[in-house]
Order: structure tokens, then sequence, then C-alpha cells
């Protein structure tokens, strides 16, 4: 018995100038910040030395190649070129066949590959899944991750352009500024949000400003600027479970019929911690 009919699944790589690449305009919801430039600049690193080892995925729009899948290898690709990098060619794999324009924007979500989209950035990709006429319900399951957090994501995306701005320019994180806006309104949650970034820039402290909920009073407003510290007791136990799930469970999912909640429970989590601040040091 051979290769091939081992395989489940075969895919033909097909090898494309780069240059000829084409990419369908606001289909990629990547959102310009320091964090991407750094992730494209590390890949281009990465492809002069080695060359682009994943494969793009497109598909064929009128006689032309569109990425679906690789928006950040192709842009760090170019940055190679730019700089001086002898590319000919990079590996592309045509999605599969029936793929809908829903389809690709659900795989920008659940992509395991690449730099994990922001808040916003899921956002806007579970927003144009609510145009397609898909229900938050229905975006919470084929996503994996929670209704509350698809509907926590819309929310800020509704907020106004002030205060996006201020998330994308990593002045306040998303997860703060969703409970702020829970909490307070997004009027006042803006109003807190601003003065203790006016607060802590005087003070010369730099990254997002987090929430201080004041000991007076009782009030839970905000005196807005100490370093946010990830709460271990909270955290650590209900990240446990769930990976511990994960990690045991066998491919079949036996010994655990919550397995895809557990998956997205720890989906949910990781991206909360690290909105919180957590950087990987104990």
């Amino acid at each position: 018995m051979g290769m091939k009919d081992l395989a489940v699944r075969r895919s033909d790589v097909f090898w494309f100038d780069p240059r000829i690449l084409k990419e369908k305009e606001g289909f990629n919801v990547r959102m310009k910040t320091p964090e991407l430039e750094a992730h494209i600049r590390r890949l281009a690193d990465s492809i002069k030395e080695k060359g682009v080892k994943v494969p793009l995925e497109f598909v064929m729009i009128d006689g032309q190649p569109y990425v679906t899948a690789g928006h950040c290898r192709l842009a760090a690709t170019m940055l190679a070129i730019s700089e001086g990098a002898m590319i000919v060619a990079v590996p592309c794999v045509p999605e599969e066949k029936g793929t809908s324009e829903e389809d690709r924007t659900l795989n920008l979500i659940i992509s395991n590959e690449g730099k994990p989209l922001t808040i916003l950035e899921m956002a806007v990709a579970f927003k144009r899944l609510i145009d397609f006429g898909r229900s938050v319900v229905q975006i919470a399951k084929e996503s994996g991750y929670s209704r509350n957090h698809v509907d926590n994501c819309l929310m800020l995306l509704a907020a106004s352009k002030e205060l996006r701005d201020m998330v994308i320019a990593n002045k306040v994180t998303a997860t703060g500024a969703i409970k702020l806006i829970h909490e307070l309104g997004e009027k006042e949650a803006l109003a807190q949000i601003k003065g203790a970034v006016k607060t802590a820039e005087e003070q010369g402290k730099k990254g997002p400003v987090s929430r201080k909920h004041t000991e007076a009073g009782g009030g839970g407003g905000v005196s807005g600027l100490a370093e946010k510290r990830v709460n271990w007791k909270e955290w650590g136990p209900k990240l446990h479970h769930a990976l511990e799930a994960i990690v045991t469970c066998p491919v079949t999912g036996k010994g655990s019929e919550n397995l895809q909640q557990y998956i997205a429970d720890g989906n949910e989590l990781v991206q909360q911690m690290e909105d919180e601040g957590y950087t990987g040091k104990v």
C-alpha cells in the first residue's frame, strides 16, 4: 500500500510568483497595528532564511489567484522581496471545492496558523457572518467561542470610533473596554478610559491602562492606573481544567462528552488572559 492509498485527502501544491497573487479588497480583517507590523517583520526575516514553509490558500477568480488564507505570509514575502530577497515563487494550495464566502470568513476565525486575531478583528469577521444571515448562536457553535464572547466582540465593534481607536492603539485592552461598557455604559466608559490614559501619559507609563476599583465608597469607580495583574486563583484552575480535558481525551472524543465546549472555553480563557496583560512569564 502506497502513500496515495493511505492518504485521507490529497492536495496539489502550486508555486506562484508572489507578485501575481491578489487580495480581495476588504476581505482581510487584520487591522494595522504595531503588533501586526512586528509580526510581519518577524515573518519576513524568517522567509529570507527559510522561504515560505506553510502554503497559502487561494481561489481562482476570473483567471487570477486570490489569497484566502495567508495574508500575513504574503505581506512578509513582499517585504522580504523589497529588501532584496530572491523569492521567485511561494507554495499555494487551492481552497476546498464548494467553499463559500461565509466559509472563508469563518476560516479567518478558526484557522490554526499564524497570529491569532485580536478581539476587534474577530468582531469584524463575526459581523460579516451576521450580515450573511448567521445567528449569534450559530456563529458561536461554528467558531468554537461562547455566545457571550461573540456578543461582547460585536458590542465593542458597535462602540464609537474614538473608543475603538483607543483599543487599536493599545491604550486600553479590549477586555477592559468591554467590562467598562457593561458596567458604565459606552459614554461613561469612554470618559473613564480617556481620564486613565491621560493620567498614565502624565506619569510616563506605557502600554494599556487598566481598571482599578476604588476601595473607598465601594463604588466600582475607576481611578485608573495600576498595571493589571492576572488573578491566577481565578484563571489557573479554569485553564488547567480546560486544557487537561483536551490533552487527556483521545481523538475520538472518548472520556469527555463536552470536549468541544472545553476547547471553546480554553480558547476564550487564553484570549482573556492575554487581554488582561499576561506575558507568558511566571
